[in-house]
């Protein structure tokens, strides 16, 4: 179950990623500096959940380290995002 909940949380995490970098191009009004890079690092931090949330599902032994691993990385990249927007 707490697989499942996170496999959907990283899928919403990467689907929220993908329409952000669509949209950007669309926008009037320019972006701040790094938009782009912390819209790719959200797609690469929630990758990361939703391969070793596949992995646990296989019951892989590398997702023993690899689940917490890309936790903590989604943890940091939270700590960046509010740094970088000032918060």
């Amino acid at each position: 179950m707490k697989i499942r909940l996170l496999t959907f949380f990283a899928n919403a995490s990467l689907s929220a990623a993908a329409i952000a970098f669509l949209i950007t191009p669309l926008q009037l009004t320019p972006q701040p500096e790094g938009y782009l890079f912390m819209t790719l690092l959200l797609a690469v931090v929630s990758g990361g959940i939703r391969v070793s949330c596949h992995l646990a599902i296989k019951n892989d032994p590398l997702a023993e380290r690899a689940l917490p691993a890309s936790l903590v990385a989604y943890g940091l990249f939270l700590l960046i995002a509010t740094r970088w927007l000032d918060l």
